[in-house]
């Protein structure tokens, strides 16, 4: 049991709607109905019963909500007057640029926390390609950025390339998998090579990077069937066997990620995926900069 489960199912229970309160909360509906089934496994217990009209607690657990809102308001309260207040006179705004791809990283849970231990500061998070966020940080400017590389190669160049004028830190790492329906001819398979894949459209976001690290390291050039960020359209088409797509470890593992449907391979090529945060050689962070990044590695090393 722990504190998110306890702030998901009091939100339920005061909104009477999964659906209303992931909104309440930034987060998705699975990741709250994945951790009340969680909590109902380990207690042993049916806490809430789900229908067309909506979400009604079962007796125990009226019980269990009415000690868990107590809890959660204890938490909030010490969590606010340690956190909050020593950052509520701070103000300012921290651009943090990122490519498209990290979006996983910057996750509500980040934004979330920078809103309540430092309300007057505003992150403004802007997504561009990674050669427009290199070229900006190539001028000088006063300004950090997030990308991902595979095998050290952000596709447009290794990393150890920009050595000359500019500096990184590993934030996070993590594995690329695929991930293939369960009618796909590959879901029999317990690994998957690169080669293989590439016999198979692709459906994922905007990727290029990918397409090209793919083809200036593995010589593979896959056919792209859906180029979109819009999920449900990607594993519609995954489900149906008509294409595959490539997620991470740490997404198909985690509580937002319903795989149920999906056969979840590791590829044989070891494709190591890492986080790293950028700055212009040289350049000292200002404090407001260097809270935001110290936020970011506290949340992430929760995942």
């Amino acid at each position: 049991m722990n504190i998110e489960q306890l702030q998901y199912i009091c939100m339920v229970a005061k909104t009477n709607s999964i659906t209303v309160a992931a909104e309440n909360l930034f987060v998705t509906q699975q990741t709250i109905s994945k951790a009340i089934n969680k909590l109902e496994a380990e207690l042993g217990v049916v806490l809430m019963i789900r229908s067309h009209k909506g979400v009604q607690l079962t007796d125990t657990g009226k019980l269990f909500v009415e000690k868990a809102r107590q809890i959660v308001s204890d938490f909030q309260e010490l969590y606010e007057s340690t956190y909050v207040n020593s950052g509520s006179n701070l103000k300012g705004q921290v651009r943090l640029l990122q490519s498209s791809y990290v979006g996983h990283i910057l996750g509500s849970r980040f934004l979330t926390s920078m809103r309540r231990q430092y309300p007057k500061v505003n992150v403004m998070v802007e997504e561009m390609l990674t050669r427009e966020m290199l070229n900006r940080l190539r001028k000088g400017e006063e300004e950090i950025a997030l990308i991902q590389t595979v095998n050290h190669n952000c596709g447009s160049g290794y990393i150890e390339d920009y050595a000359d004028w500019l500096e990184w830190e590993v934030l996070f790492r993590d594995i690329l998998v695929a991930c293939v329906g369960a009618n796909n001819p590959l879901a029999k398979k317990e690994s998957v090579s690169l080669k293989e894949l590439s016999k198979y459209p692709v459906a994922w976001g905007d990727c290029a990077h990918m397409r090209e690290i793919l083809w200036q390291d593995y010589d593979v050039d896959v056919q792209v069937m859906i180029n979109s960020s819009n999920t449900t359209l990607q594993k519609n088409a995954i489900q149906d066997g008509a294409a595959f797509s490539f997620a991470t470890e740490l997404i198909v593992h985690g509580d937002s990620y319903d795989t149920s449907d999906l056969k979840v391979l590791p590829i044989k090529e070891n494709l190591r995926l890492e986080t790293l945060v950028l700055k212009p050689k040289g350049y000292e962070l200002n404090k407001l900069q260097t809270i935001v990044l110290d936020e970011l590695k506290r949340t992430l090393q929760k995942v």
